[in-house]
């Protein structure tokens, strides 16, 4: 069963997939965005492996990499550089064949659900999501987080983006309503001369005591954040490594 969220990025797929992405209406892609579209993504995984580095992060081997969200591939096209094999997860069926057509690869598969990966747990060598966690309300992004870190093999790394705060207090509390209330949201986006029926694209917080409790239990010790301010939202962006063993703490006082 679809989540309201999941059936709100099917709608951004149909209606206008590049918008939903990265605020670029479709219709002026192809004319005037499309190079710097995936320029972003070149510079967006140069920098995580940089963090990767920073914190001795880096994954144990380059075999397998997956991209929750991925949209039209920007990001999936940098991995494709980096490793041997590529899957891709995204919840609408027109971005994954928007995936097909800009990542021209064999080595590429494109599924809908984390979950049709479950008898896959322990092989992957990197799980990456950006500008997605956000979008899904934490109660869900939570069980998404604990998914994508189970299936790393032991020395595979992560990145991880998601909203830990707003800055407008007052626009979060209104957010809520909206978010909830298909009216309010018909008028906000008749302020903002938009179609009145187009798609929601929440932002939702998560709690970092909830998240980091998240990587005690996938064996994650070995971690770092970096904060970016995401359109008035504080975003964190965290970079690490699965290591069986490392959370444990020696018990023997004799030496």
């Amino acid at each position: 069963m679809t989540s309201a969220t999941d059936r709100q990025w099917q709608r951004w797929g149909r209606k206008n997939p590049y918008f939903g992405i990265v605020g670029i209406e479709t219709s002026e892609f192809e004319t005037r965005w499309r190079a710097r579209f995936f320029e972003t993504g070149k510079v967006h995984m140069d920098q995580v492996f940089e963090h990767l580095a920073r914190y001795d992060a880096l994954p144990a081997g380059r075999q397998k990499a997956l991209d929750f969200g991925c949209g039209a591939g920007r990001l999936l096209l940098q991995l494709a550089a980096r490793f041997d094999s590529l899957v891709g997860v995204d919840v609408s069926p027109d971005q994954l064949a928007l995936a097909k057509e800009n990542v021209r690869t064999d080595s590429l598969r494109l599924i809908r659900s984390p979950d049709d990966l479950s008898g896959e747990a322990g092989t992957f060598d990197f799980v990456n999501t950006f500008v997605v966690l956000q979008h899904i309300r934490p109660q869900q992004g939570y069980l998404i987080i604990d998914k994508l870190l189970k299936l790393l093999r032991p020395g595979g790394s992560f990145a991880l983006h998601f909203t830990v705060g707003d800055t407008r207090e007052k626009r979060r509390r209104v957010n809520w309503f909206r978010y909830r209330l298909p009216p309010l949201h018909w008028v906000y986006n008749l302020s903002r001369r938009r179609p009145w029926n187009e798609p929601i694209m929440e932002m939702n917080k998560y709690d970092m005591a909830t998240v980091g409790a998240i990587f005690m239990r996938n064996d994650v010790g070995r971690f770092g954040c970096s904060l970016i301010n995401h359109t008035g939202y504080t975003g964190m962006l965290c970079v690490g490594r699965r290591e069986p063993g490392i959370n444990i703490l020696p018990q023997n006082m004799e030496g």
